[in-house]
């Protein structure tokens, strides 16, 4: 990757990571299908001095969610569960759960993925501060001190416990243990070969140490390991830069290509994904499924970051510029892969958005014989205009100058098996059907379209 914007992201990431006193840290800059660029910082093993790169394997905690959301989509596609079943049809334990507000049934799949369901935060262990992660059997044994603590929808409640549960979903659903699902339907279709819910002896030489800072002194004391058990499907992912860049290049094949070989998730189920559920009253940060949401200025930004004793992690993307970025750290108490990626992307699409792009010159696009006598004005009852016309090859609806408002336009028109009709794809008409009319002499007329009807209007340049 040879971009001006290149050097002022190094010097960046340089100074954060000297300002917080990372151990190490693991970087990179994914452009649509590949990982343009990556650079580690530091040590993935202090003691050892071993650098990190992005062949590093970190613990990234919280991104793990972004997996078994894709896993639930799956499932769903496939038709064996609804987004919107209530999370006890799958596991009936959960009728032991207490609810302040509403109905059990109320706790429902598409809310958990969302973190929306009202389900507290963790279920009732201490496993943050004793390291002892609890069996999923004894998450369900305990589901009877368990509680939705606020009422569904009311607002936004993360929820580890809400994902750890959409884990044995999965299980359940698909007739497998969830890391043997993730592993077989996710991992090894995207060449995900470094990434696993288990550490193997060719995997456990590449995790970095994770650190936590002391106090008073420089040198980290390395924290504690064991694995995330009954809450892997929150929190248990271990993963590289190499890896995650496959992971955040998929994200951009959207469109309408069903699920097969490669493509883990059929596009249009891939938007879904991306489609905010719930914004925030501020409408700067939206919860989609599984994955975060946030805008800064004009642009969106998709992501989940990560956090487990001695790592800290992050990635964000946008789809607009298929541009993402990945910052993973071995030290657990620091702000800055949020910061980073952050600045990353800004930096990025800031420098992609002032250069201007050097298209070269095209020939005009011949407009269709059979096109023509559609193109021209058309105005209905109250006065509105609209314009057929052929641009870069395709029939749109457009408004009569740019940037005036209008009913239906700007729109695209598609084919709809007969000459004089048309589906529109974009704005409030999407979807719906244009059939133009024409006169007993065969000359177009109008068209109608969603209730309404439109009129040709004769001019100079229509009767030439």
């Amino acid at each position: 990757m040879s971009d001006p914007v290149l050097p002022k992201i190094e010097s960046r990431l340089t100074a954060l990571v000297a300002e917080h006193r990372l151990p190490g840290a693991s970087v990179g800059i994914v452009r649509d299908q590949e990982l343009a660029w990556s650079r580690g910082f530091g040590f993935a093993d202090i003691a050892s001095e071993r650098p990190a790169d992005a062949h590093t394997l970190y613990r990234v905690a919280s991104i793990s969610k972004t997996f078994t959301a894709t896993a639930i989509m799956q499932l769903r596609d496939e038709g064996r569960l609804r987004l919107d079943d209530p999370l006890v049809e799958h596991i009936p334990e959960f009728a032991k759960a207490r609810t302040r507000s509403g109905s059990i049934d109320d706790v429902t799949l598409r809310r958990l993925l969302s973190h929306r369901s009202g389900l507290i935060t963790e279920g009732p262990f201490s496993y943050w501060d004793t390291l002892e992660f609890p069996s999923m059997e004894r998450i369900l044994a305990m589901l009877d001190h368990t509680e939705v603590v606020i009422a569904p929808d009311s607002a936004n409640k993360y929820s580890n416990l809400a994902f750890a549960l959409l884990g044995e979903v999965v299980e359940r659903r698909s007739g497998r243990p969830y890391g043997e699902y993730v592993r077989a339907e996710i991992l090894d279709p995207l060449g995900m070969e470094s990434s696993a819910f288990a550490l193997n002896d060719a995997l456990a030489p590449r995790l970095a140490t994770g650190y936590d800072p002391h106090p008073y002194e420089d040198e980290p004391a390395p924290a504690g390991h064991t694995h995330t058990a009954g809450i892997a499907a929150a929190a248990g992912l271990y993963t590289t830069v190499h890896d995650l860049s496959r992971w955040i290049a998929f994200q951009f094949r959207t469109g309408d290509e069903p699920r097969g070989g490669g493509r883990v998730l059929g596009g249009r189920s891939l938007d879904e994904m991306h489609r905010p559920q719930y914004i925030d009253d501020n409408w700067t940060d939206a919860r989609c499924l599984g994955w975060m949401g946030m805008r800064r200025g004009d642009n969106v930004y998709l992501g989940h970051g990560g956090s487990i004793h001695g790592f800290l992690t992050q990635i964000l993307y946008n789809m607009a510029h298929r541009t993402g970025v990945i910052v993973l750290t071995n030290e657990g108490r620091n702000p800055m892969p949020n910061a980073a990626a952050i600045d990353m992307m800004d930096m990025l699409i800031e420098a992609a958005t002032s250069t201007p792009a050097s298209a070269p010159h095209v020939k005009p696009a011949p407009t269709p014989a059979a096109w023509k006598p559609l193109l021209g004005r058309y105005h209905f009852w109250r006065g509105g205009l609209v314009q057929i016309e052929c641009r870069a090859g395709a029939l749109v609806l457009a408004p009569p100058t740019p940037g005036a408002i209008s009913l239906h336009a700007p729109a695209k028109l598609e084919g709809a098996g007969a000459p004089h009709v048309f589906r529109l794809t974009e704005g409030r008409g999407n979807g719906e059907l244009l059939t133009f009319h024409t006169s007993p002499g065969g000359s177009i007329t109008g068209f109608d379209i969603a209730g309404f009807r439109y009129s040709k209007l004769i001019d100079a340049l229509n009767e030439a």
